[in-house]
């Protein structure tokens, strides 16, 4: 690896973790010390990620000197997901949290830095909104921006086997285990910025070991695949959304074409004695996939057949938990700009409570003057984060 992060308390699991970048003038204050992560040191924007525990800490990092920069506990439980919000830029940092307390916070890390820069302290960022979901599958978040609103899946608080706002599937699934979001016209052959509802779709995996893909705009499923006779623990799309990929808890790696008519096995891979897949991610050129296992192995396939390519065994002790490679261009996931912000509406069924501000989650970014401008590539191209229970991150950059 390229570096070795070790920061997270004695005992503890990194189970999240997401790139973020900000400009020196996010973070400095009228303090001209040196601070942990020489911030005062950084000219123009300054790569960070942000990585995430089973104790409900969060710490974010410096990748120009690897040190940390902050570090604060945004949840009481473990951490199950963390990500830069949607309309967040380098000068407004907004990051979501999701931990096992069975809530997903927004949280405002840019006011937060300037003011600790100034006064040399350490506290938590603005909480600016909470979000009651339910933890009992272990199911991450995803979200993505419709408009100027931040739509988030997740399953629903009360019945964990279906997803909120969306129809009871047609087949016994058991409970939702990951899901994604995908914004497509499927009858083309590439991803499209539409901003129907109609083209955009949830693609979700199922303890059963089953796949469905959701229709967005009609809340209706559209059709299903069953791929592992395990549940699935987690599932990501390729940047042009014709392939999404899917590690259960067996010794295999699927990869699934998305068609307009159908949900099709296109690949699959055996992984002999890896014990199970936590984590797999697929490199914004379409062409690399990494995939984490329970046997604490890193292993690299390409994309078009799942080939394997090169399998990395150090440097960690225990089974990787979590992979997050550099932002990808995907249209579901890239701000949008817009003149007029407005109320944007929850899928789902549940009643969202506000804890910091009165102004809509679906709308925050905006209202705090941060825009919704395009998000710069937080960290070097190719660059890779790898968690693991062993508490530590390590900085990848592959072929």
């Amino acid at each position: 690896p390229l570096f070795v992060l070790r920061g997270h308390a004695h005992g503890a699991s990194v189970t999240a973790a997401a790139f973020v970048v900000f400009t020196t003038a996010a973070a400095s204050g009228s303090s001209s010390s040196s601070s942990e992560g020489n911030l005062s040191d950084s000219r123009g924007p300054i790569p960070s990620l942000a990585s995430c525990d089973s104790e409900g800490a969060c710490i974010l990092w410096n990748l120009q000197n690897y040190r940390p920069i902050h570090q604060w506990a945004p949840h009481s439980a473990s951490i199950l997901n963390v990500s830069l919000a949607p309309g967040s830029t380098p000068e407004s940092i907004l990051l979501l949290t999701q931990g096992r307390d069975d809530a997903l916070h927004l949280w405002n890390v840019t006011e937060t830095l300037r003011r600790d820069r100034a006064n040399g302290e350490n506290a938590a960022p603005a909480l600016i909104y909470t979000l009651p979901v339910g933890s009992l599958n272990f199911c991450r978040f995803d979200s993505c921006l419709h408009g100027t609103d931040i739509l988030v899946a997740v399953p629903n608080v009360l019945v964990s086997e279906q997803l909120d706002g969306m129809t009871e599937a047609s087949k016994r699934t058991g409970i939702c285990m990951a899901v994604r979001f995908l914004r497509r016209n499927l009858n083309s052959a590439s991803s499209t910025a539409s901003s129907d509802l109609q083209d955009l779709w949830l693609l979700a995996g199922y303890e059963a070991g089953n796949v469905i893909l959701w229709n967005v705009g009609s809340k209706e499923e559209a059709f299903g695949l069953k791929v592992f006779n395990e549940p699935v623990i987690c599932l990501t799309i390729s940047n042009d959304g014709l392939l999404a990929f899917a590690g259960a808890a067996e010794e295999k790696i699927v990869s699934i074409s998305i068609s307009a008519n159908e949900l099709k096995t296109a690949n699959t891979v055996s992984i002999p004695n890896c014990k199970g897949v936590s984590e797999v991610s697929v490199r914004r050129d379409g062409k690399l996939v990494i995939a984490g296992c329970w046997d604490n192995s890193i292993r690299l396939f390409s994309a078009k057949r799942l080939s394997p390519l090169a399998t990395f065994r150090h440097p960690h002790r225990q089974g990787i938990s979590c992979i997050e490679m550099v932002a990808a261009a995907d249209p579901a996931r890239l701000p949008i700009t817009t003149d007029a912000p407005h109320a944007g509406t929850v899928i789902g069924d549940f009643s969202p409570v506000q804890t910091a501000a009165t102004v809509p989650f679906r709308t925050i970014a905006k209202a705090r003057g941060s825009g919704l401008g395009a998000v710069r590539d937080p960290a070097p191209e190719n660059l890779v984060a790898v968690g693991s229970r062993d508490g530590r991150v390590s900085l990848w950059q592959f072929y």
